[in-house]
């Protein structure tokens, strides 16, 4: 949309010098493809990829490291599936732990919630089937962390060096 009011390599140019302006607050406007429909997505960015936490601010603890273990399960799912069915979601549950190794309380109807509100807030995409699976969003906000914790199991596209969930590098 606006790269046609300004021109493609007007706006890339544009695009630059604001992201210049801000690598001394670790952000930056970042552009991607969308996995399934290729229609281009900018995000503004946290690129302090140590403070995760920050780009999820309106969520408690509890649920971000909820957030965090479903991101964990969906990153390091078997095949390169990036996905996690929601059954497996809210019987992980049971399984959350806080940074000391206590156990953190969290039940089904709150996960369940939870849940839902990853995906109105666009880090989760839920399928038809009822599998989550990462948004652009959380790709792109995420990308210095995900590509820093899970490098052996994130994809790049050769071509572009995005992160692929879905589809084929």
């Amino acid at each position: 949309m606006y790269a046609d009011a300004f021109g493609q390599e007007d706006f890339s140019d544009f695009i630059a010098e604001v992201n210049e302006g801000l690598n001394g607050a670790d952000l930056e406007i970042r552009k991607a493809a969308d996995e399934i429909t290729g229609i281009p997505v900018m995000a503004l960015t946290n690129t302090n990829g140590e403070k995760i936490a920050q780009v999820a601010t309106s969520y408690n603890p509890t649920e971000l490291e909820y957030f965090k273990h479903l991101l964990d399960l969906i990153v390091t799912a078997d095949d390169e599936v990036y996905c996690i069915s929601s059954t497996a979601a809210l019987h992980e549950t049971g399984r959350l732990k806080n940074k000391e190794d206590k156990p953190l309380s969290l039940t089904k109807r709150e996960a369940e919630l939870i849940l839902d509100r990853f995906v109105a807030d666009k880090w989760l995409i839920r399928s038809t089937a009822g599998a989550y699976s990462l948004s652009m969003r959380a790709l792109l906000e995420l990308q210095t962390y995900l590509k820093e914790t899970y490098d052996e199991q994130i994809q790049e596209c050769t071509l572009c060096m995005e992160i692929i969930t879905k589809g084929q590098r």
